[in-house]
């Protein structure tokens, strides 16, 4: 593991480690940010120790780490991106504090850092509901940003503003809405939820047409080896070969067809209708293939619609007829 380094803020020290050891040539690299460090108190030490824990005061001391934060860690490690990719609205303050820099640094007005930044950055939505992209009252967000609207050179009112519809005042500040204004490419993560995102946020640009809305959408896609079973891998492998070289041809994939059931002779073949095996539909192609597999109540995973965790329990006889490129098993 590489060394990490200090960084300071307002509020807490936090520490940067890289997650792999030679970062510096790495083409793709993961930073980590933790709070649990001597320089800390107690409190603040707890701010990176969980996931999505703790009440909405947490959740705001949780994205200024990430965000500001995150800025202030690419900063001291000499990182300056040309394009920012914020996934979900927990991140959305590093425009802010991107702006900041401009109009302190480089001495800008701030509606001119405003369209600096947000040409620069990028804004993938993930959930469908209002309950799912976090929101923080008008007190606590003056509690953590009256100070920083100062040195944006803004009334606190205007800076609340850019996490409000602005069709009720009375809105709290949502870190969605706050992404979508501080971004010029906004995105869905399917066809379908690009429609659905346009219509619930709206509101964010008034009296624009719903299909006009900017939010398009770019389908999410899956490592595919990675995502497999092991155990679908290697049948595949047995009986059609180098499949991995195959994933995109369909004709090929029809081969499953032809794969045995399992008898006595052959443990490797895919089991009969009276075993099970847990399926998913691939997220890379919604729609594309029929549901191929019937609902089943003992499956103890996650069958909310919409759910990423969504699975479907499925015979051996369901399996044959779906596309097998859009399955990713793991038996019971």
């Amino acid at each position: 593991m590489a060394q990490g380094f200090l960084f300071q803020s307002e509020f807490w020290t936090a520490k940067c480690l890289p997650k792999s050891g030679n970062w510096q040539s790495a083409e793709s690299i993961c930073f980590l940010l933790d709070t649990d460090i001597p320089e800390n108190n107690a409190e603040d030490r707890l701010i990176t120790a969980e996931l999505y824990g703790g009440d909405q005061e947490m959740r705001m001391r949780q994205e200024i780490v990430l965000g500001i934060g995150g800025v202030k860690a690419l900063k001291a490690l000499g990182i300056d991106p040309e394009v920012f990719h914020m996934n979900e609205g927990h991140s959305a303050f590093l425009a802010l504090e991107r702006i900041r820099r401009k109009v302190v640094e480089k001495k800008l007005e701030f509606y001119s850092a405003v369209q600096i930044v947000a040409s620069a950055n990028i804004f993938t939505t993930h959930t469908p509901v209002p309950a799912g992209n976090d929101s923080f009252p008008r007190e606590m967000m003056r509690e953590y940003f009256g100070d920083f609207a100062k040195e944006l050179g803004i009334p606190f009112d205007e800076l609340f503003s850019f996490g409000q519809t602005r069709v009720d005042r009375s809105d709290p500040f949502s870190m969605t809405i706050l992404a979508l204004r501080m971004s010029r490419h906004s995105n869905g993560v399917s066809k379908l939820h690009g429609e659905v995102s346009r219509s619930l946020w709206r509101d964010v640009w008034n009296g624009v047409p719903v299909h006009e809305v900017p939010i398009t959408s770019v389908t999410n896609g899956i490592h595919t080896k990675t995502w497999m079973a092991p155990e679908f891998s290697a049948l595949y492998r047995k009986y059609l070969g180098e499949w991995e070289e195959h994933i995109t041809e369909p004709d090929f994939w029809r081969g499953v067809i032809d794969i045995p059931m399992r008898s006595s002779g052959d443990p490797s073949a895919v089991e009969t209708s009276s075993g099970r095996v847990r399926a998913r539909a691939c997220p890379h192609s919604p729609g594309t293939h029929r549901r191929f597999a019937r609902s089943d109540p003992q499956c103890e995973s996650d069958s909310r619609p919409g759910s990423s965790n969504h699975r479907f329990c499925a015979t051996v006889r369901d399996l044959q007829t779906a596309a097998p490129c859009c399955l990713a098993t793991k038996r019971d």
